[in-house]
């Protein structure tokens, strides 16, 4: 998160903020549709952390061969797609400078290859999570962030157009970590991730349908998450484009630490639902919804005391809006950590037709919204105040859908998790905002990012966990204090 927060502000002095406006843009024709790759992965992780529940490894092979053919069954439909509609959107529709136009369809080619590769890793990376190899998980997630980073300082020394050269870096870092996950995953899990011709009409039919519906909320996440950025394109230029991408580069950077967070926790809730260990389930999605929440709160609450001061520090030049738009999309992400356990829950359960439908039916209520907001003359910011209120309904969508299967107790959920969490932020806000409304050195920061850890943290012990869980603390405590020693 550190490295990917300083190479934005290494990314947007080198090309500006209007370059830097147009790489958001462009790329996120692109870059949103990680979605996609994210909605393919959940899919294919669910079938086999399945799979692996139940101990049949020869099961979980014919899953990873089926992916592959899958995987590439849609990204041969999506590069056509990208390569017609998007193209025609990127050159007709889209507000950009006519002398960066060749830049901008440079950076748009490289960036469809780089989503390529990450479609093909899909399974490989599904492999890794689902054995719970968390260790080479991070190792290589930490890799990939400094080479991100070595392609941003490398623009410093480039008298070539930075726009072109950063997006063909960024195209030769993703083929290179793809490579990695590849060759580890060949390596080390090669009883699973061993390619053969499954003729299983069923399995492909099951696959099928649970990747083309989690896909189709894929899609439905890229309007709800990227629809808006057009919008501000059109009625404002790219210059609040360059606001909003800050934002998102932040709310990415702290959403992709809970997210790794939430990954550990994936596979065993899918293996518990497998096996039918309910009341362990329950616990679980409990525990990880506080826990999510609370490392959100944690990273977010000195950051939004002290947002433009922190702006400022990180990227010397700031966007306009860029204070406003940080701290309120990482509001937003608050729901998104206490809702995250429930979607993989919705995943094990494995029937998402429904689900997916009614979810994308709430979530894309923002795109209307957005363009009434700036038709009336509101202020851009307001897209992410009501951002906030469609996640809070997908947090409500998420427990009822939860609930109607009989998996866990909602109204449990909604005392046990929700209502701790937010009588936990407000007890420990008083102190941290009496700092940041009357100091605003760098001094005060540290003092407040203290004050405001300890703080939240002996209240989440005291409050947010259950009489186990802080058993297990103090036992965790208690037995690394004696290794120390």
């Amino acid at each position: 998160m550190g490295i990917t927060l300083y190479t934005s502000r290494v990314v947007l002095k080198v090309l500006g903020v209007d370059d830097f406006g147009i790489y958001n843009i462009v790329g996120s024709v692109v870059v949103s549709l990680t979605f996609i790759q994210s909605a393919l992965n959940s899919a294919t992780q669910r079938f086999i952390s399945y799979e692996l529940g139940l101990g049949n490894v020869e099961r979980a092979r014919g899953v990873f061969s089926m992916s592959l053919n899958i995987q590439l069954l849609f990204l041969l439909g999506i590069i056509v797609l990208l390569e017609t509609v998007g193209l025609w959107f990127l050159n007709n529709v889209l507000s950009i400078p006519e002398e960066r136009i060749f830049a901008a369809n440079v950076a748009y080619q490289f960036s469809i290859i780089a989503f390529g590769a990450n479609l093909i890793r899909v399974p490989y990376n599904s492999v890794l999570i689902s054995f719970e190899n968390m260790s080479i998980y991070a190792i290589l997630s930490i890799f990939e962030a400094f080479l991100r980073l070595a392609a941003a300082i490398a623009l410093l020394y480039s008298s070539y157009d930075n726009l072109i050269l950063y997006s063909i870096l960024i195209c030769v870092v993703t083929l290179m970590v793809n490579a990695s996950y590849i060759i580890y995953c060949k390596y080390k899990y090669s009883e699973v991730c061993k390619y053969s011709f499954v003729k299983d009409k069923s399995l492909f039919k099951n696959m099928f349908s649970f990747s083309g519906w989690n896909l189709f909320g894929g899609l439905t996440g890229m309007a709800n998450n990227e629809g808006p950025n057009y919008f501000i394109n059109v009625y404002l230029g790219v210059a609040v484009n360059a606001g909003m991408g800050i934002a998102k580069q932040l709310s990415s950077a702290v959403y992709y630490f809970i997210s790794n967070f939430q990954t550990a926790f994936q596979p065993q809730i899918v293996k518990l639902y497998a096996a039918k260990q309910n009341k362990d389930l329950e616990r679980l999605i409990f525990r990880s919804s506080i826990l999510s929440y609370y490392l959100l709160f944690l990273i977010s609450l000195p950051l939004i005391l002290y947002m433009d001061r922190v702006l400022k520090l990180w990227l010397g030049e700031v966007p306009p809006y860029s204070g406003i738009f940080c701290s309120l999309i990482l509001i937003s992400q608050f729901f998104n950590g206490l809702s995250g356990p429930l979607w993989m829950l919705a995943h094990a359960i494995g029937n998402i037709k429904k689900y997916q439908l009614s979810l994308s039916l709430i979530s894309c209520t923002l795109l209307p919204a957005s363009w009434i907001l700036l038709e009336w003359g509101f202020e851009p910011y307001y897209i992410i105040v009501a951002m906030i209120f469609v996640n809070i309904a997908v947090l409500i969508y998420r427990v009822e859908y939860a609930y109607q299967r009989g998996e866990f107790n909602k109204r449990l959920f909604y005392l046990q998790v929700v209502l701790r969490c937010f009588a936990i932020s407000l007890l420990s806000l008083p102190l941290p905002l009496y700092i940041s409304l009357h100091f605003s050195s760098v001094f005060s920061i540290v003092t407040c990012l203290i004050i405001s850890s300890i703080t939240i943290t002996i209240l989440f012990f005291i409050f947010g966990l259950n009489k186990e869980d802080r058993a297990q603390v103090v036992l965790f405590l208690n037995n690394n204090t004696k290794r120390l020693r």
